[in-house]
């Protein structure tokens, strides 16, 4: 696969490796522990509201289709269990977290996991152009689900192992990348890491922690460091607080790059491997 592009942001790098390779839609999963920050992850590249509560997080597989259309007035969401959007809900973008909601709850009932997917079209004036697919985080706390660990490490597999999937591999900063269980899987398929992203998350955490080796695992500088041929690529997601501040997304940019910036353990990671939009410079 094609080596990405350097100074780009998560998005276009995504993008890149998808228009080199000729990547059939959908062609992006996104997979990682449950916590990680997936879900936080889809709501910052695609600017849509997910569940973040508990009872309403990732619970089914979710196909999402971000689609630009220049003769769209207001942007508009359609909602499906129909991978040809047979019976759709129509819906502003603002209601979409609302509707995944009532998905969720009526297609994975008392908290249960179900292969069963839910399907959502963005369409919008402009903006990105891309498939992704957020997946059920994989659990090992059965209180809720016996087999929860079988059921959701099953399902991040029969999707990693489809060739035509790039696979991005959310973990976050302070992990034992050796021991994620998303990156093992996406190496028993992808050995070389040729198909596979990693996206670290919460690197405000690192940036914070007293000992952090975040720069040398994004730099994959040791032999025990787990390699990908695309590497890793970092990022701050809004926190649950600056939801709920209803924080712009210029003013969580710019504390994005505060973190990246102002600490002497985070600018060793090179300026082309952090930032949810490109880089510029």
């Amino acid at each position: 696969m094609a080596q990405v592009s350097k100074k780009l942001g998560l998005f276009e790098r995504v993008r890149a490796v998808c228009h080199s390779e000729s990547i059939p839609i959908p062609g992006v999963v996104v997979v990682g522990d449950q916590s990680s920050g997936k879900s936080s992850l889809l709501e910052n590249i695609s600017g849509i509201r997910f569940p973040r509560s508990q009872t309403t997080c990732t619970r089914m597989p979710c196909v999402l289709q971000l689609l630009s259309d220049p003769t769209v007035g207001e942007p508009f969401a359609e909602v499906s269990m129909d991978p040809s959007f047979a019976d759709a809900t129509k819906c502003s973008v603002l209601d979409v977290e609302e509707q995944i909601k009532k998905a969720t709850t009526k297609h994975a009932t008392g908290n249960q996991i179900t292969k069963e997917a839910l399907y959502v079209r963005v369409v919008r004036r402009e903006g990105p152009q891309l498939s992704l697919i957020d997946l059920p985080g994989i659990t090992h706390n059965a209180d809720k689900m016996e087999d929860i660990h079988e059921v959701t490490a099953g399902l991040a597999e029969e999707y990693i192992k489809r060739e035509e999937m790039v696979v991005l591999c959310v973990e976050p900063a302070m992990s034992d990348f050796g021991n994620a269980e998303a990156l093992k899987l996406a190496k028993k398929y992808d050995p070389d890491g040729s198909r596979t992203l990693g996206v670290v998350t919460k690197c405000d955490d690192a940036a914070n922690a007293e000992e952090c080796d975040l720069a040398e695992k994004v730099g994959m500088v040791r032999e025990s460091d787990v390699r990908l041929a695309l590497g890793y690529h970092c990022v701050v997601n809004p926190s649950q607080n600056d939801v709920n501040e209803g924080r712009s997304r210029e003013d969580h940019l710019a504390k994005e790059r505060t973190v990246f910036t102002e600490s002497e353990r985070m600018r060793k990671i090179p300026k082309e491997n952090w930032g949810i939009e490109a880089s510029r410079g």
